[in-house]
């Protein structure tokens, strides 16, 4: 479940990953850090120092890491060489069906494949009609929703894990970005 928490002096500690399961906004001088898609039992809870895979290349993020943060980052993105931008991620998949069977976290049916399609498509509609009325808030709960579906059943890297990252994080921002200090 895509969730809030806040740990004012946990953020801080939380390592780095090119494929982050957090991100964070501010309200004042809070630092709130947002689940992004599922983050499994066991799974390290990371944020982003510098350089998502989808809209930096490996080499430019572990340089830039090792210059400021002085580590050599062995994050799944960069252990696996996740497509270093996102036009490649959407060669893995734009819908479930199309998804490769080695991207599915278990085998499902086409049947299954078709109904999770149509799922997201209407979680999508949703957000559409929602965010077309100015109803910021059930597009973001719409989005995590659909975050939810995908993390369920799809595995990194892939265009619709991408897409949700980017839309629940504007989202936070129209929500909650207005009450940072910049912003007053």
């Amino acid at each position: 479940m895509v969730a809030i928490g806040l740990y004012p002096n946990i953020a801080s500690h939380l390592n780095h990953s090119c494929d982050p399961n957090t991100f964070v906004i501010y309200q004042g001088r809070v630092q709130i850090t947002v689940a992004a898609r599922n983050i499994l039992p066991g799974e390290e809870i990371c944020h982003i120092y510098f350089g998502h895979f989808g809209d930096t290349k490996k080499e430019k993020r572990q340089e830039y890491l090792l210059e400021n943060y002085h580590f050599n980052c062995n994050c799944d993105a960069c252990e696996n060489n996740y497509p270093k931008n996102s036009e490649k991620c959407v060669e893995n998949t734009k819908t479930f069906v199309a998804t490769p069977k080695q991207n599915l976290i278990k085998p499902q049916s086409l049947e299954e494949l078709e109904n999770l399609d149509m799922e997201n498509e209407k979680l999508k509609q949703i957000v559409e009609t929602a965010l077309g009325k100015n109803m910021v808030p059930l597009a973001l709960e719409a989005t995590k929703r659909r975050i939810q579906l995908i993390s369920e059943h799809l595995k990194q890297p892939n265009i619709l894990y991408v897409l949700g990252r980017c839309s629940i994080i504007n989202y936070m921002w129209y929500i909650q970005g207005n009450k940072a200090n910049q912003f007053k």
